[in-house]
């Protein structure tokens, strides 16, 4: 048997003061959700997949992780 870690980072802060380590992590977990009220509340229109995506890809980007979604 072979097991996989996923890190999933929960929010937007800064991440990388939870970052376990690449022996605990062997893929980097994202979670993207799409709350169409809550974003045009937020920022006044809804958000592209890409715009959801690439704001937390690219705090994750810097550990060299495959990336789940």
């Amino acid at each position: 048997d072979r097991f996989f870690y996923v890190w999933s980072p929960q929010g937007d802060g800064d991440v990388r003061k939870y970052y376990p380590g690449r022996p605990y992590a062997d893929f980097v977990g994202l979670s993207i959700y799409s709350l169409p009220e809550s974003e045009e509340r937020n920022f006044g229109h809804v958000r592209s997949f890409s715009k959801n995506f690439g704001r937390k890809y690219a705090k994750v980007q810097e550990f060299d992780r495959p990336v789940m979604i």
